[in-house]
């Protein structure tokens, strides 16, 4: 089975596009906003929730990197899976880009930014704009791989700060994204890892990111 996963994830990472550049005059051009609320749902950003909630130090240094099933591009550089373990000791925010290849940022501004060059997406632009929308298409996600087993729904800029208490905790292996944003966290109240996934795009099997059964909370 690992062979399988790896000969997929080979064949989508036959092109790499050009590394994405973005300074930091950029990230405090975009990211000074209000965050918009509807029906007491919170457009929230995850620079905003790892700012909401900060990680201690000496729990970071401790965060050990689930080992993906194919190259990553972390920070502008492509790494073969198993040097992932270089980044051990330190918080990375996973995305795929429109490609389908697998990027790490060590610093969740420059990852919110590179959705904005990639998709067109602003977690800025979607706070302010969500007061006028109507919230629907639920994200589902699914207890085994190829959207099989249990299914948890939850509502677009819905937050769960620990899934332990809907029986959900380490059980997410595959998942599809409804009309927002949806972001995996590694560890309960939005410490660790996290990995965002882009509205209406599906992933039958997590594994592949080095991400099946470990979300305790999503945002």
């Amino acid at each position: 089975m690992r062979k399988f996963v790896i000969g997929l994830c080979v064949t989508l990472l036959i092109t790499f596009p050009a590394p994405v550049s973005i300074t930091a005059a950029a990230i405090n051009q975009h990211y000074n906003c209000e965050v918009a609320t509807v029906n007491d749902i919170k457009a929230l950003a995850p620079s905003e929730i790892v700012a909401l909630y900060p990680m201690p130090e000496e729990l970071e240094a401790e965060i050990i990197h689930v080992e993906p099933e194919c190259r990553v591009n972390i920070d502008s550089v492509w790494y073969e899976p198993a040097d992932i373990t270089l980044f051990n000791g330190q918080r990375l925010h996973f995305i795929h880009n429109k490609s389908g290849n697998l990027y790490a940022f060590t610093d969740v501004y420059i990852m919110e930014l590179f959705i904005e060059q990639e998709y067109g997406f602003s977690f800025h632009r979607a706070a302010a704009d969500i007061s006028h929308q109507v919230l629907s298409d639920n994200s589902m996600l699914y207890e085994d791989w190829l959207f099989g087993g249990r299914i948890l729904s939850t509502v677009p800029y819905g937050a769960y700060p620990d899934l332990t208490s809907l029986g959900w905790n380490d059980c997410i292996s595959s998942a599809r994204i409804g009309s927002a944003p949806l972001t995996l966290w590694g560890d309960s109240y939005y410490q660790g890892d996290s990995f965002t996934m882009m509205p209406f795009s599906d992933h039958s099997v997590l594994a592949l990111e080095g991400w099946n059964d470990r979300a305790s909370p999503i945002s």
